[in-house]
């Protein structure tokens, strides 16, 4: 088995600093909803954005853990 698009998030150590956010967590539908847009798809093709894919992962990271946008 393999976990795909599960997020480990390092410092400059290696070392983790958060737990890891498995590829089928779904907590950022709520950010994916917010961003997708017409012009989203007529960029990318996609008919959505998915909240299992990594990049999604770091924009509720970004939303959501504001002691963890500096590293």
């Amino acid at each position: 088995t393999g976990q795909a698009e599960t997020l480990i998030l390092l410092d400059q150590n290696k070392t983790p600093i958060h737990p890891a956010i498995s590829w089928l967590d779904m907590r950022s539908r709520k950010e994916c909803d917010k961003l997708y847009s017409e012009l989203c798809y007529h960029i990318t093709g996609q008919l959505k954005l998915i909240p299992t894919w990594t990049i999604t992962k770091m924009l509720w990271i970004n939303c959501n853990k504001s002691d963890l946008q500096s590293v």
